[in-house]
């Protein structure tokens, strides 16, 4: 999977005073901002995004989640503008979601109201605050721009903080949880859009079939090893030759199909190992010598070296964090 960061996004950016080259500097991402387009993995993308959490401030986050400055450069949003309602728009969106990002929208509707969960893709990462509280924004954006109406939703939450600009757009207060959630009323999403445009949609169409069709083509591969991986590092059985055997490949030959997608064996494990890492930390007790021994580490001394270089912090220091969020 590729994702596309055109020249427009950048301008907005350097419009509100988001210092892009030295983000994308920070995050190891190549500074190619004088290209109309930055092409990234959804590991520079994840990276470029946890480094906006650490430098974005909440005026510039509403700024960025405002549908009026994105939708010209943003195909999926000018098509939920020109769905017939709110509940339409979402659900457009939702299915067309990963041209722009790897991010999914996972709905429940329920017999009243509509919630909405966001996720990677890759639901081992834990979001970052920026591109969790943008989400949520746009989509509260969203409705007001298609309705021309104050929409408010029923409830927000997630395990971030919300600043007193951002629960002040929003209308209401989010609470702290341990998992995201945004919920509507359907009275709301059933408000007719003042945006309906059904030639604009019918242009849009075929193109973002078509271009969902090339994205999930070329995330099957890495999707399928991430999953293998997984399961397989807990287990202790993650070698090349174990997980290759998995998915019906030699080592060779993954080593060929990990280097066509510009990674390696080494680097897809570490990922896995700093997300199960992070995950264990933030969401359970366990103590550190047994996060250890779950994500393939001999001793405590050892992940405390790796957690030091994925995070440049130590594990006591984020634990704290973890517990103060």
């Amino acid at each position: 999977m590729k994702i596309h960061l055109g020249k427009e996004f950048q301008q907005v950016n350097k419009n509100i005073g988001v210092p892009m080259k030295k983000i994308m500097q920070r995050a190891g991402v190549p500074n190619v901002t004088w290209q109309d387009e930055i092409t990234l993995t959804p590991r520079q993308y994840y990276r470029l995004m946890q480094k906006f959490d650490q430098t974005i401030t909440d005026e510039q986050l509403i700024t960025l989640s405002n549908v009026k400055k994105l939708q010209q450069f943003l195909p999926p949003i000018y098509a939920a503008l020109s769905a017939k309602t709110g509940l339409e728009a979402i659900q457009r969106l939702s299915e067309y979601k990963q041209i722009i990002g790897p991010v999914k929208l996972e709905l429940t509707l329920k017999k009243d109201a509509l919630s909405i969960k966001i996720l990677y893709v890759d639901s081992s990462q834990p979001i970052p605050r920026f591109s969790l509280l943008n989400e949520q924004l746009l989509l509260i954006s969203m409705l007001r721009t298609g309705t021309s109406k104050q929409i408010k939703p029923q409830k927000v939450a997630s395990n971030f903080k919300y600043g007193a600009k951002v629960a002040q757009l929003i209308g209401i207060k989010p609470q702290q949880s341990a998992t995201n959630l945004l919920e509507f009323s359907l009275n709301d999403l059933t408000i007719p859009f003042l945006t309906e445009n059904n030639a604009m949609w019918e242009y849009l169409e075929p193109e973002m079939k078509r271009r969902l069709r090339e994205e999930r083509k070329d995330e099957s591969f890495l999707g399928t090893l991430q999953d293998t991986l997984l399961s397989a590092i807990p287990s202790g059985r993650f070698n090349i030759e174990v997980v290759a055997q998995a998915l019906d490949l030699s080592a060779r030959t993954l080593q060929r199909k990990l280097k066509q997608e510009n990674t390696s064996y080494h680097a897809e494990v570490a990922q896995i190992q700093k997300s199960l890492t992070l995950g264990y930390f933030q969401y359970t007790n366990l103590t550190t010598a047994d996060v250890a021994y779950l994500v393939g580490y001999s001793d405590e001394k050892s992940l405390a070296r790796a957690f030091k270089q994925w995070t440049g912090q130590t594990i006591t220091s984020y634990k704290k964090q973890v517990v103060t969020e």
